[in-house]
């Protein structure tokens, strides 16, 4: 295993867990994800139906960069789609809109950290496209993804619901 092929498969396994993990929520709660669509304003009415469909296909660009002998047109499949989400963020930003984004289920509010993670997603993405030879080893790369990216949903979950924050009311006294 060398280790340009050992730094791809864990790429190709952070990429194939963070579609599965935004994918999956999607399809459970497909109302939350078509809500997003439409402050988005990709669709006029909550369609749950479409918000399923895109769960659905982000779970299933996940298995694909897996599971395909190669991952090169997934990867470019999930640079397409982390661009048009990418853009939807950035002009609903610009534009000074704030709302749920219906990533990851955890109830995360479009930010320029969002924009950010994913010109990272979109880098790695094209990282793996442009790959001259596909990963050496898919399931260790898919082991070390699935940890990052749960390290990653723990610590922005907690970021979200903030379940260890503690205020002070008036008389100095903590409430929580």
């Amino acid at each position: 295993m060398t280790v340009t092929g050992s730094v791809l498969g864990v790429t190709v396994g952070v990429l194939a867990a963070m579609f599965v993990a935004s994918g999956v929520p999607k399809l459970r709660r497909p109302f939350d994800s078509a809500l997003a669509m439409v402050r988005f304003g990709v669709l006029k009415r909550i369609r749950p139906v479409a918000g399923r469909a895109l769960g659905g296909a982000e779970v299933l660009l996940g298995v694909a960069l897996v599971v395909s002998p190669s991952p090169r047109w997934p990867a470019l499949a999930g640079v397409a789609l982390l661009a048009v989400f990418t853009t939807l963020v950035a002009v609903a930003l610009a534009r000074g809109r704030s709302f749920e984004c219906a990533c990851f289920g955890t109830g995360e509010r479009i930010s320029w950290a969002t924009v950010a993670r994913n010109v990272v997603y979109i880098a790695a993405a094209a990282g793996v496209a442009a790959a001259s030879q596909p990963p050496t080893d898919r399931l260790l790369g898919l082991l070390a993804g699935v940890l990052i990216v749960c390290g990653y949903l723990v610590l922005s979950t907690m970021a979200t619901l903030r379940p260890f924050a503690t205020t002070l009311d008036g008389s100095g006294a903590a409430d929580g």
